[in-house]
């Protein structure tokens, strides 16, 4: 039987009253000024500004669908796993798990873009989360084998057994882009890095390829990356939530409030 989420009946509520804000100026005017403020990226907000708040409703409806959609279909997956059928290899339930957060991120991706909502304002949302990503647990070996592995141009310093990314970072690294570069650095377990980028680096190393299942493994990255869908999850339920709590009274006496 597929998963409940707790984010179901928020987005069954909000998409009921979202489809009534279609047609409805009033509701949409205040759905618009309720999500206007998240709208953090200044080319679209000021498109949206101008726009009808019919036509705002709609993109809302839109955006928050796909990304919901794509999230659920992540937290129903069960037993994830790619490769043969029945596969039981260790690898594939790997892989499988990886590919199992990369859909649940594009759900987050697509609707927080769609909508112009930054990495600045995704990191508040995430910020009130019970859950959060930390880095593994990794044993002196394992740190020493990572560090070792990382190319020599990121200029890897040794101080008291632990690690340190120094200099201008070279983007040789899983092919992370230079505004991520701290990632390594989670990695080892020295620094804290913003939710919001580390959620868009784990992503971008499944669908780029540039992770293998057996290192995501040897590094303990496949619990992060099944936490990961947890957050995700919990995130996009914040993310209609953030939308909703000024209107409620509004949302919850429309017409065609139901689930869905």
């Amino acid at each position: 039987m597929a998963k409940k989420w707790k984010g179901d009946q928020l987005w069954s509520l909000a998409a009921a009253s979202l489809k009534d804000a279609c047609g409805n100026e009033d509701l949409a005017e205040a759905w618009k000024e309720s999500f206007l403020p998240l709208c953090s990226k200044q080319e679209i907000r000021r498109q949206l500004e101008s726009s009808p708040a019919t036509d705002v409703a709609r993109l809302l409806l839109h955006s928050f669908g796909r990304g919901h959609s794509l999230i659920k279909q992540a937290v129903n997956w069960e037993n994830p796993h790619i490769g043969r059928e029945e596969s039981t290899s260790r690898l594939d339930i790997t892989r499988g798990i990886m590919w199992r957060y990369a859909i649940a991120y594009c759900g987050w991706d697509r609707c927080t873009n769609a909508l112009g909502i930054t990495q600045a304002t995704q990191e508040k949302i995430l910020a009130k989360l019970a859950h959060h990503l930390e880095s593994p647990k990794l044993t002196d070996s394992q740190r020493r084998r990572i560090a070792e592995w990382i190319p020599a141009e990121a200029m890897i310093t040794e101080d008291h057994n632990n690690y340190s990314i120094d200099g201008v970072w070279i983007q040789s690294f899983l092919g992370i882009r230079d505004n991520y570069r701290d990632f390594p650095n989670w990695l080892l377990g020295i620094k804290p890095i913003k939710q919001a980028a580390l959620l868009a680096i784990l992503r971008n190393l499944v669908c780029h390829g540039s992770l293998l299942p057996t290192k995501a493994r040897n590094w303990g990255l496949e619990t992060v990356y099944e936490k990961g869908v947890t957050v995700l999850e919990e995130g996009f339920t914040l993310l209609i939530a953030a939308l909703m709590p000024t209107h409620r009274s509004k949302l919850e006496t429309s017409s065609s409030a139901r689930v869905i």
